[in-house]
């Protein structure tokens, strides 16, 4: 039995259409401005996957709260200044019938000072060795969980205005 005619066959998830069932998977490029916005670079990466064939692009986590930055250049969606960038990423996809979706993340205990310049917020004060730069967190207070929820429903609107398929 041959994958390829399904492989190759229009897909879907949800409501949402795709040409075929090849996708990206998230991964991290560090093609991204230190700010968290799009580089040329970036959406050329993105389009010549488009163009290759994928019908699903899913972006590498990006961060909606400055202090959630995992590495210096991955992608944010905490600024509404952002937005455009992402218009121009999304454009280019299209233009070869590829959908983009945005991973939506906080880094936590898995950031360093290093990057986001504060000591990392988290549940609990319980250091990350493996993916981080090792920084005990801060333990987070209620108004700052609430405030990482506003960020993360502002983030899931900003990917909406920027239009991206999928969040």
């Amino acid at each position: 039995m041959s994958a390829g005619p399904a492989l190759f066959s229009p897909g879907r998830i949800g409501s949402l259409e795709l040409k075929n069932r090849i996708l990206m998977a998230p991964m991290e490029k560090n093609l991204a401005l230190p700010t968290g916005g799009v580089t040329q670079r970036y959406i050329d990466y993105c389009e010549a996957r488009a163009a290759g064939g994928a019908a699903l692009l899913l972006l590498e986590s990006m961060y909606v709260h400055p202090a959630g930055q995992n590495h210096r250049y991955q992608l944010g969606i905490h600024d509404d200044e952002l937005i455009p960038g992402y218009r121009r990423l999304i454009e280019a996809c299209h233009r070869h019938g590829a959908r983009v979706g945005a991973e939506l993340q906080f880094g936590g205990r898995q950031t360093s000072s290093l990057v986001t310049g504060v000591q990392p917020w988290a549940p609990s004060p319980v250091p990350c060795t493996v993916l981080g730069g090792g920084d005990v967190p801060r333990a987070l207070t209620v108004p700052e969980i609430q405030e990482l929820v506003r960020a993360f429903a502002a983030a899931a609107l900003r990917a909406v205005a920027a239009g991206f398929d999928v969040v």
